[in-house]
């Protein structure tokens, strides 16, 4: 994804989304205006600030559309069966405006349909890529970017769809960051309470924390305890990011660092 360069101050995002995916898309609102505050003007149809009331919605929404300078597409099993989404998308093509697909809920990248499978996307729940996404805009602005959790905000929650006020005694650890000889196996195990069966692990180079370079997938036992071992000889010396995360959307991160034998 290459932002191209605006010819106005504000850097403007339409979001497209059906009606189902609201909820998401305005969290995903939110967030981008926490980072951007005034910088950036965001569009999202079913957010009553976008339209207000007795207004005609179609002219707003082309009018947003042909101003915007990104497209977001929020692209749910739902949302791409929905002829709307298509006819935004299409205009958006026309326009030449920056399209980014975002696949939240359970839909994957090769199960996209036609068009929206033909512009790079990223996962909604990917949140390294969703950031350098962000920081692109940030760059392209000149504004300064503030960084902050994902997860402690509303559109983690949203994304994974979870109530917004989780489980107060579910927890989720993990251990096994160090430093370890090349080729030497990674060693992670710890302890899930959230009531989740698989665990996600992705492994991330410091030198490009935005690309996952093995992704794990873990059972929890019924004991609610995890351990995986990963080798390493396929990763050159350096330090390495460990962001596990579980079904119900928990978190936790560590750092490893991998030399060389001497």
């Amino acid at each position: 994804m290459t932002i191209e360069t605006s010819e106005h101050q504000t850097y403007r995002i339409f979001i497209s989304h059906a009606k189902t995916d609201e909820r998401i898309a305005i969290a995903l609102k939110n967030l981008i205006e926490l980072l951007f505050h005034e910088r950036v003007d965001i569009f999202v149809s079913s957010d009553e600030k976008s339209i207000p009331l007795g207004k005609q919605w179609f002219d707003i929404i082309t009018s947003a559309l042909n101003q915007a300078d990104s497209v977001l597409i929020l692209c749910s099993p739902e949302s791409v069966k929905r002829p709307w989404i298509n006819f935004e998308l299409g205009g958006a093509y026309f326009l030449g405006k920056d399209i980014i697909p975002i696949c939240i809920k359970e839909m994957k990248f090769e199960d996209l349909p036609s068009p929206c499978n033909l512009f790079q996307g990223i996962a909604g729940t990917d949140y390294p890529r969703l950031i350098h996404f962000l920081g692109e805009i940030a760059q392209h602005i000149g504004c300064q970017f503030r960084r902050i959790d994902i997860e402690n905000t509303d559109y983690h929650f949203a994304v994974h769809g979870l109530s917004s006020e989780q489980n107060e005694d579910a927890y989720f650890t993990v251990s096994g960051g160090g430093v370890y000889n090349r080729g030497a196996p990674l060693y992670l195990s710890g302890t899930i309470t959230d009531g989740s069966g698989i665990l996600t692990i992705k492994i991330m180079s410091a030198s490009n924390p935005y690309k996952s370079i093995r992704d794990v997938n873990v059972a929890v036992q019924n004991d609610q305890s995890f351990e995986v071992t990963i080798g390493t000889s396929g990763l050159s010396p350096g330090q390495y990011f460990v962001f596990a995360e579980t079904q119900r959307g928990y978190i936790a991160k560590l750092t490893f660092l991998i030399t060389q034998p001497s």
